[in-house]
């Protein structure tokens, strides 16, 4: 420690201050300091000042020491006796101060280390007068400091001596340090090691740095699994547990990982799902209830036949008291017990009864099993309802083990299978099956039981290189001459070490399920009839947009063979492939598309305009497989819309090309349509009339409302006298011109009776034309027309009397072409080259006086 000069205000330095003052102030300075020791010494290193720091560091009192005792009472003994002590204050004298760590003694006689500064003090002359002594005990550094560095190295032990490779790295993922086993599993030295990127050392380098990022981000990581690759290629997979690490500060100074070899935790891993996959396979597929149980009396695991039985849920089956399922729980108790004493239990009866209720006498059977130490963990217990079964037809061995309980309680047949295709072991099943003993059974070839015994062989050569098969079928011949079709299901089984030692096969009867085949395809074959029956062309598009099925009609659409179709991109038949293509994605995205227009191309070139309604369909798990779509042609459909809108427009033009005012109102007066002469009349537009009272436009509203009220009667007073009522159905708003307009040009045909000959006639005509029905219905049942003509004259219009005037001046009508549907709008229609009936011209009939 290097003595520290005592640091004043400039303005106010001791040399100013009177020598009293600095006698105080010193004092001050002696009496303040209770971690340093102050002691002021004579030339001969007698005691002249203490102060309360040298009290509480060596003992003691004030008037103990000063002036009566030499500081060489605070040095160690040895450094007094070998002329150390007088050494240093040799040194202090000659360059004024000496500082160090010296062995120092309290006044109880314990020693310490204390770090000391003695300093050389003068007179006014500059004169040599004693030594001021300052010490600071370093018992508690020199105690961290230990504990620090033993800390480290125990750290650095615990460190290199791990069997897993520890590293640290900063937050930029740079290694930072090492052991010894990171060095071997990297083959790099140490020095290689820090300094370079983390993640340079892995198979897959992104995930090893989103690692870190994953540390920085969390705080720690666990079972975080890499491939590590050596400087010799080899890979290691290895799985990390990380942490960040802070300085004093605070601050992130980097990751702690550790990383542990788990290549054969991996394999043992798999060697144990292989296991329990089998072992639970045994356990479902058993037809009897099937459980374990704790030597504390608590289910730990059951199989789906249990919960059927006692209608319990697996959930509150486990971990409830085995008792508390039967009419006997005093039995059933004793029953685990005589189990976990004995070892075994065979044919114990107990009454089971269930959720609901229901009672059933029961049988089970029931061993122990130890865990891997030897020690017992609970038992196993099979359970058949003995009401509807025989019991077992032989006992189980007393030295059954918790596999053959498995195997023999199965009502499937089960077998063992060695990889020369030997039989090591079978159930009770295969031997009823095969008709023959278990003891002629087992070491037999095992092909020799079937018709088949190359087909027999290469399955069992097959679940050895693949590791399972399903669903393997095979014909089984007994020495009763019966045949019987099975299905198998067979894995492999392993030794301890991992190795494989046989197959494990399981037999099933699949007569029922060939039976409900032949169902599935009669069912298939009356589908395909019904989609071939369609009228419409039916496709079915997969996710790629891809056909998949076609029917006839789709293929004469397309003019191409099936063949072609299917498998070809759906899209391609249609003039805008675009279009088509984003027709299948809608249906895809929102389950179904109506009256979705494309234009297919045939592969002679003829193009056709369809309609496609389509939906998707799901596959037996829900998950969405293709689009079934059906198209229409609608060619001619849009030949009938495009010529009805051109009589629509044709029919507004005659209304708008009237000279005189056009308006339609509802029963209550209210304006619903108008022409632009009504427009012009009023001085307002066509929005502006539309939906007001027809009265509001005449100077006497009161008389034009008298006239509204009128016309309904006259016309329903006509169509009484021609043996119909008017219609009461409004038309929609922008319809109702069309049938007046008719009028306009054709008012000769308002008196005919609806049903005559000649309503017959033009309806017919109209059809065949292309005329809706209600077209000609309306010219002879009118509705309300109201005309305003400048004037006050009731004749016909100008306009009226041009057409009819041209009409009947002409010397005959046109064959059905385009004129003819400008005279059916005209209400003129004829038919041949005749004209109308109404046209012409018949004698007039005088009044005889009978008349």
């Amino acid at each position: 420690m290097s003595e520290q000069p005592l640091i004043t205000h400039p303005d106010a330095s001791v040399h100013e201050m009177g020598p009293t003052d600095q006698v105080a102030f010193l004092n001050t300075i002696l009496e303040s300091s209770t971690e340093y020791s102050i002691v002021a010494k004579a030339l001969d290193g007698t005691i002249l000042a203490w102060n309360e720091g040298a009290h509480r560091i060596y003992g003691y009192d004030l008037s103990d020491v000063v002036g009566k005792a030499s500081a060489f009472i605070l040095h160690d003994p040895d450094d007094v006796k070998s002329g150390k002590a007088q050494a240093i204050l040799d040194e202090a004298l000659q360059v004024g101060r000496w500082s160090g760590e010296l062995g120092r003694v309290r006044k109880d006689g314990s020693r310490f280390t204390a770090f000391v500064v003695i300093t050389l003090r003068r007179d006014a002359a500059g004169t040599p007068i004693g030594y001021t002594m300052i010490s600071r005990d370093l018992t508690e550094t020199q105690r961290i400091v230990g504990e620090l560095k033993e800390s480290q190295e125990y750290n650095r032990g615990l460190i290199e001596s791990n069997i897993d490779a520890l590293m640290t790295t900063d937050p930029l993922g740079v290694i930072s340090d090492v052991n010894r086993q990171m060095c071997e599993m990297t083959g790099y030295a140490r020095d290689e090691l820090i300094g370079t990127p983390f993640k340079r050392y892995f198979t897959d380098p992104k995930r090893a740095e989103d690692g870190i990022r994953q540390v920085l981000s969390e705080d720690r990581v666990t079972n975080y699994e890499l491939v590590m690759r050596s400087r010799n290629g080899k890979e290691t997979m290895v799985s990390y547990n990380a942490t960040t690490f802070r300085g004093g500060d605070g601050r992130l100074r980097g990751v702690f990982a550790a990383a542990r070899d788990i290549t054969e935790q991996k394999r043992l891993e798999e060697d144990l799902r292989q296991t329990q996959n089998y072992n639970r396979g045994l356990i479902e597929a058993s037809v009897d209830a099937l459980l374990t149980v704790d030597p504390e009396l608590t289910i730990t695991d059951v199989n789906e036949q249990t919960i059927r039985v006692t209608g319990y849920s697996r959930e509150e089956l486990i971990g409830s008291p085995f008792p508390d399922y039967f009419a006997d729980p005093a039995r059933a108790s004793a029953g685990v017990n005589q189990t976990l004493a004995e070892g075994f239990v065979t044919n114990y009866v107990l009454l089971l009864r269930s959720k609901g209720g229901k009672e059933t006498l029961v049988s089970f059977n029931a061993s122990v099993f130890k865990d891997t130490e030897g020690r017992v963990r609970g038992i196993f217990a099979a359970a058949r309802d003995i009401t509807e079964q025989k019991r077992l037809e032989e006992e189980l061995r007393q030295a059954q083990n918790y596999t053959r309980g498995l195997i023999e309680s199965s009502v499937d047949p089960m077998v063992t299978v060695g990889e020369d295709l030997a039989i090591t072991d079978v159930n009770e099943q295969m031997v009823k099956l095969t008709e023959v003993p278990k003891d002629q059974l087992i070491g037999s070839r095992f092909n020799d039981y079937f018709t088949e015994p190359a087909h027999a062989a290469a399955g069992v050569r097959k679940t050895l290189s693949e590791g399972y098969v399903t669903n393997y079928e095979l014909t089984l011949g007994t020495p009763s001459r019966r045949e019987a079709v099975v299905s198998f299901n067979a894995s492999v089984f392993k030794d301890t070490e991992g190795r494989v030692r046989g197959i494990f096969a399981v037999a099933r009867d699949v007569t029922e399920q060939r039976r409900l085949e032949q169902q599935l395809r009669e069912q298939q074959n009356y589908s395909r009839s019904l989609i071939e029956a369609s009228v419409d062309a039916l496709v079915t598009v997969d996710p790629e947009g891809r056909i998949t099925d076609v029917n006839e009609q789709m293929i004469r659409l397309t003019g191409e063979g099936r063949q072609k179709l299917v498998g070809s991109a759906f899209a391609s038949y249609f003039t805008d492939p675009e279009r088509a293509t984003a027709g299948v994605r809608k249906t895809f995205a929102e389950g179904v598309v109506q009256n979705y227009e494309l234009v297919a191309r045939s592969k002679s070139g003829k193009d056709a305009l369809v309609s496609f309604n389509a939906a998707v369909f799901k596959d037996t798990l829900g998950r969405v497989a293709g689009i079934f779509a059906a198209a229409r042609d609608i060619t001619a459909q849009k030949g009938l819309e495009q010529e009805l809108r051109e009589q629509q427009t044709y029919n507004r033009g005659l209304i708008e090309s009237n000279i005189d005012a056009l308006m339609t109102t509802d029963t209550l007066g209210v304006i619903t349509d108008v022409n632009r002469q009504m427009c012009a009349a009023t001085g307002r537009t066509r929005d502006e009339l539309i939906g007001t009272p027809f009265k509001d436009y005449f100077t006497d509203p009161r008389r034009a409302e008298d006239g509204i009220r009128r016309a309904p009667r006259r016309v329903r007073g006509r169509a009484r006298h021609h043996g119909s009522e008017a219609p009461r159905r409004r038309s929609p708003p922008g319809a109702e011109l069309q049938p007046r307009a008719d009028r306009i040009v054709g008012r000769r045909h308002a008196h005919r009776r609806p049903g005559s000959h000649d309503h017959r006639r033009e309806r017919a005509d109209g059809q065949a034309h292309g005329l809706h029905p209600g077209a000609i219905d309306r010219k002879f049942v009118p509705g309300v027309l109201h005309r305003a003509r400048a004037g006050r004259g009731r004749g016909p219009s100008d306009t009226e009397r041009g057409l009819r005037h041209q009409l009947r001046a002409a010397p005959s009508f046109p064959t059905p072409a385009r004129d003819s549907r400008l005279l059916q709008r005209l209400g003129l229609q004829g038919h041949g080259r005749q004209r109308p009936r109404h046209l012409r011209r018949r004698p007039r009939r005088h009044r005889t006086a009978a008349a």
